[in-house]
């Protein structure tokens, strides 16, 4: 049937739309939610039959939410941050600005992709019986406007196809190529935030153990388990649908041997397991962060799961600078991370710094991509839990980072994860090879040149002065 046709082709467009945010995201290009809210606008009052505005046009910066239909009581914010504490902040911003006496229902449009649950409890205790929020139902994202489609009348779906193919295309859909002019400038070398990397080319599968999967077969089951048995499970696995999946050989004596069914154990090739679906797909990628987390903690780079970012840390106890020696045009040396003292009470820390990367992982025409964004991480004690001031700090020194010192930031992670490897001499050869190996950064040739000084960011006196704040 060809409305089978269109639904095939929307939800094609639409997780083509969801890889594209999630590209200009890791590329640090945050303002793709504000660009990405006109076009959502159209989609849900096509997909919906809701006549949603655009609060920020009422309002500039319109506290928790960005669109509203006041007829139908609808509240939506359009985000490409999918964690819980986003979702909590904004629900408590939603209560504190009275919208839930306003609007009954207030939806989170996730424009990356939605987390694969949440908390409820952690949820209804911001809440507190003051409005409803259902984690299951009031978190959507572009799988939730699939499902709608297929719910809708045909012109309806075709009229939310033709806004996907125009923002797609970034014109009309009857107007070709060729009808724009090519530039006539000279063009120039772009340097993406991009960097290829390679893995082990087979994984394991197996499925658990019938003690461990028979209540709630999830990673954190196997870690609980292995954990009661005084066995330590290495970061680099995943679980789906009762199978552990890892790059560690289960044919071999494994630390997961007690968590799996031995006679289950399947050797396969990385495509044959993420080429099944996007599901399957998005599950490996969580199985290369995890195997990256395990590879870079004997490196003593840390993960952060609140900020979703890798953080380096000191190599020795007590040690208060770390410093990396690298090599870009020239040979140099990066501080990665610093612990200041108070100048008026040196026995206090004042402030601990750490340089830390984000990272996503994008398969682009059969070839695995990372994205890596250069970006801070601030701690207190010893054991470096995340700063109460850290939001505060990282936005001072956001502010003082101009485009060259985020884009040599960017050099040196790329080179470190490149080059570095354990520096135990005492190691063997496979304790120090990482599973996970990257390349260089990819350069690709642009359109024409642009004056760096001329859209580079206003400085901070600049801004007093318009009195307008700064946008990064």
């Amino acid at each position: 049937m060809k409305f089978q046709r269109v639904l095939a082709e929307l939800r094609e467009l639409l997780a083509q739309l969801v890889r594209e945010v999630e590209m200009s995201v890791s590329s640090g290009h945050t303002d793709i939610t504000h660009i990405s809210e006109a076009l959502y606008l159209q989609l849900l009052n096509a997909l919906y039959g809701w006549h949603l505005k655009d609060m920020n046009a009422e309002q500039p910066n319109f506290p928790a939410i960005d669109l509203a239909d006041d007829n139908a009581g609808i509240a939506i914010q359009v985000t490409a941050k999918s964690t819980l504490a986003k979702i909590k902040d904004t629900i408590n911003t939603f209560i504190a600005q009275d919208l839930h006496l306003r609007y009954s229902r207030l939806i989170i449009l996730v424009i990356t992709r939605r987390q694969d649950s949440y908390s409820q409890g952690a949820i209804d205790a911001v809440t507190q019986s003051r409005m409803d929020f259902d984690v299951t139902e009031n978190i959507i994202d572009y799988r939730t406007l699939a499902a709608q489609a297929s719910r809708v009348t045909p012109p309806r779906v075709q009229l939310a196809l033709s806004y996907l193919r125009t923002y797609l295309l970034g014109r009309e859909p009857d107007l070709a190529d060729e009808d724009f002019d090519p530039p006539t400038a000279p063009q120039e070398m772009l340097t993406t935030n991009l960097v290829p990397f390679r893995f082990p080319q087979t994984v394991y599968l197996a499925d658990l153990a019938v003690e461990v999967g028979a209540r709630r077969p999830d990673r954190k089951a196997v870690r609980q388990w292995l954990s009661s048995l005084e066995i330590t499970a290495p970061s680099g696995y995943e679980v789906r649908e009762r199978q552990l999946l890892t790059f560690c050989d289960l044919s071999c004596p494994s630390p997961f041997d007690r968590a799996i069914d031995p006679g289950t154990v399947t050797p396969i090739t990385p495509p044959e397991y993420y080429e099944i679906d996007l599901d399957h797909e998005n599950t490996f990628r969580s199985l290369l962060r995890l195997q990256l987390q395990q590879d870079l903690f004997r490196n003593d780079v840390r993960w952060n799961h609140e900020d979703q970012v890798f953080y380096f840390c000191p190599q020795l106890v007590g040690q208060d600078v770390r410093k990396e020696r690298w090599q870009g045009e020239k040979s140099a040396v990066r501080t990665v991370f610093e612990r200041k003292m108070n100048r008026d009470d040196p026995t206090k820390v004042l402030s601990t710094r750490h340089l830390a990367f984000s990272i996503r992982f994008f398969l682009l025409s059969q070839q695995w991509y990372a994205g890596l964004v250069p970006d801070w991480f601030f701690s207190h004690g010893d054991d470096f839990v995340r700063s109460q001031f850290a939001d505060e700090q990282l936005s001072r020194r956001k502010r003082l980072e101009k485009e060259h010192s985020v884009h040599n930031a960017f050099r040196f992670i790329a080179w470190w994860l490149a080059n570095h490897r354990e520096d135990d001499l005492l190691a063997s050869d496979d304790q120090r090879k990482r599973l996970i190996e990257f390349g260089n950064e990819i350069r690709v040739i642009g359109g024409r040149p642009l004056d760096e000084e001329a859209w580079g960011p206003l400085s901070a006196k600049t801004v007093r002065e318009q009195d307008r704040p700064t946008l990064f």
